[in-house]
């Protein structure tokens, strides 16, 4: 999310080192794949959606071996790092090695369980780092995956807004939570559960009128849908 780095020893490579482009896709690719191999064929849709150079496969080879040479850069074990075999390519990562879009999705779901567990703090604190980390977006180069990915975060930023308004709401602050419901309907207008958060914290904050126009647009938005 945001920049692409790669940060390890003490030392760290912006997206800038990392290839360009072609680098960022297939590094960002391979280590969000990374529980299984990724055959060639996969790595050149996602670099030449519309159509395959004659060289491809040397292409790509190349760019794996520039990643490789960062990564041993960067103080990791290049050879074990990016993984070749059977006409595919594997990104091993170092046991303590950090995914942001992971701590994402697990910030996402730990507010969550708080926020069933009533645990007003805990889930405050997960939902803050999740949207955080969400709020840097994705890449910053625009394709297919990139989308659809993009898409992944939006949701779970979405997630995350609606468990700080349920927070909120279990912890006795509707007015908070009707800021954390209008954050969650920025990302998606027609969201039938912030409405519905929305909606009754603006009833338990007095604003009955403000929370019938709320109702109002909700029904327009799924008419709309």
């Amino acid at each position: 999310c945001g920049g692409l780095g790669v940060h390890a020893e003490g030392r760290t490579l912006p997206d800038v080192l990392v290839g360009g482009r072609q680098g960022r896709l297939v590094l960002a690719y391979l280590a969000c794949e990374r529980s299984r191999a990724v055959r060639k064929e996969e790595l050149a849709d996602l670099l030449w959606p519309d159509r395959l150079p004659e060289s491809w496969s040397a292409s790509l080879s190349a760019v794996v071996s520039r990643l490789r040479r960062l990564l041993i850069e960067a103080g990791l074990d290049g050879g074990e790092a990016i993984t070749s075999t059977g006409g595919a390519y594997r990104r091993v990562l170092p046991p303590d090695a950090v995914v942001d879009l992971d701590e994402l999705e697990a910030a996402v779901a730990a507010s969550e369980a708080a926020v069933a567990a009533r645990d007003v703090d805990r889930a405050l604190e997960a939902a803050t780092t999740a949207e955080t980390i969400g709020a840097r977006g994705f890449l910053t180069d625009d394709c297919e995956w990139v989308d659809r990915q993009r898409d992944v975060v939006r949701v779970l930023r979405l997630r995350a807004a609606l468990a700080r308004s349920a927070a909120h709401i279990v912890g006795g602050r509707p007015a908070r939570a009707v800021e954390a419901a209008r954050d969650a309907l920025a990302l998606a207008e027609s969201c039938e559960a912030a409405y519905r958060q929305l909606i009754g914290g603006l009833a338990a904050t007095g604003e009955r009128a403000e929370a019938l126009r709320a109702w109002e647009r909700c029904r327009a938005a799924l008419v709309e849908e």
